[in-house]
């Protein structure tokens, strides 16, 4: 019971018992202390800090419908112009891997002229680099397809 007196009783006083704070300049420089520097010192008023501010006017409900839709559209936008560049570093993806299949076919068709069935694994070596191409062209055209319809949607927003 003492306990709870006693707290109750700390925590009443504790807005009461702020220390007053002064404002002084030193050497063209502004100080604040507790205690006042000189005889220049100015107290400054602290009555004011962490009052609550009074109530502001509401924002009507269409004004903020409206700002509701247009920050929708923005998040859409922002979401649609992500997949965007998505699929473009997809579609660099599949050049890149093409690419390198096709570098390491031509490395092994080096080999295939000093080989004996080396006109048969040329020709095998060369309808794979054709493979190759052809299904990157494909996954190509897909994202291109995708961000085509992508940036219709962004367009219409």
């Amino acid at each position: 019971m003492d306990r709870k007196i006693i707290l109750l009783a700390t925590v009443g006083l504790v807005p009461f018992s702020q220390a007053a704070v002064y404002k002084c300049e030193i050497d063209d420089k502004v100080i604040f202390s507790q205690d006042p520097c000189d005889a220049g010192s100015e107290e400054i008023d602290l009555s004011n800090v962490g009052s609550v501010v009074s109530r502001q006017d509401s924002v009507p409900e269409s004004t903020l419908s409206s700002l509701r839709e247009d920050i929708d559209t923005y998040v859409k936008a922002q979401d649609i112009q992500r997949k965007i560049d998505e699929l473009e570093y997809d579609r660099r993806q599949v050049f890149k891997e093409r690419d390198k299949r096709i570098r390491q076919l031509q490395h092994s068709r080096a080999f295939a002229s000093n080989n004996l069935a080396g006109a048969k694994w040329e020709q095998s070596l060369a309808q794979e680099m054709s493979a190759i191409t052809q299904a990157a062209g494909s996954r190509v055209t897909s994202i291109d397809r995708q961000i085509a319809e992508l940036k219709l949607e962004l367009k219409s927003m």
